[in-house]
């Protein structure tokens, strides 16, 4: 959470899935420019063990309550897969505390639908289905030590191409942070969470919506567009040709310039 000159206005990055921590965004804060005054507060769903009973409402409670406590009463939101459903859902609750929202490969109702309806909705995301599941072992069966072998035989990089467009680029150091902060339990409670959630509450957002998503994202459907831009009235999408799920690591220039744009426009 960063605050602009007013002192009443800041962007909230809900970063990244609860499966990973925050790679995703190293690019993109690293470019962008220094501010004084710049606070930052972390607000990732994915960070702590999952509680029973914790729920997506919560969440977006929470990131308002610490936003209005620190004196902020407008805020931009920019969030990532599962982050951008939260900044969507912070969004429909607080119209008119939220100026703009900037989503970078988000989660959408095909996802949903492949969490309610495991085969049918697997068969349209077959790569998501088999991370859920993937996590759902990790989780019961202890994720740390599996993990950590993977990594040092070089199975994770291969295991983890369907997340990019090309893995071959991918600098070592993404594939490190994505097996330090893996989260299988968080992934799992999340997707619980995102399955009961009703999506007609997205139709309550009134602000500009940017998303900015990889041609050969994994984790999302054709449709997903369409859904969006029926249900948010300024929903506006870019597509980047050479990303997969994590366009702010392999396209950072293009999810930098939405997220300026979106400021400026707000």
């Amino acid at each position: 959470m960063s605050r602009d000159a007013t002192g009443e206005s800041g962007a909230i990055d809900a970063r990244s899935t609860p499966a990973v921590g925050s790679p995703d965004t190293q690019p993109v804060r690293q470019s962008l420019p220094r501010a004084a005054p710049n606070r930052r507060y972390g607000a990732d769903p994915g960070r702590d063990r999952a509680r029973a009973g914790a729920s997506r409402r919560r969440y977006a409670g929470a990131i308002a309550e610490i936003a209005l406590a620190l004196g902020y009463r407008r805020w931009r939101l920019v969030g990532h897969s599962l982050g951008g459903f939260l900044a969507l859902d912070l969004a429909a609750r607080t119209p008119e505390a939220t100026a703009s929202v900037v989503l970078v490969s988000p989660t959408g109702p095909a996802v949903v639908e492949a969490v309610r309806r495991p085969v049918r909705g697997g068969i349209r995301l077959p790569w998501f289905a088999g991370m859920l599941l993937a996590m759902r072992i990790l989780d019961a069966f202890g994720s740390i030590g599996i993990v950590r072998g993977l990594r040092r035989v070089g199975m994770l990089r291969l295991l983890s191409s369907p997340l990019f467009a090309d893995r071959g680029v991918i600098d070592a150091s993404v594939i490190g942070a994505f097996a330090d902060e893996l989260r299988p339990a968080s992934f799992v409670h999340a997707a619980r969470a995102v399955a009961g959630y009703d999506l007609r509450r997205f139709e309550r957002i009134t602000c500009p919506v940017r998303s900015v998503r990889g041609q050969r994202d994994a984790f999302s459907s054709e449709s997903d567009s369409a859904w969006f831009a029926r249900t948010i009235p300024a929903f506006r999408e870019q597509r980047v040709p050479d990303a997969g799920h994590f366009a702010a690591i392999e396209s950072p220039g293009v999810v930098l310039q939405a997220i300026l744009a979106s400021a400026l426009a707000a």
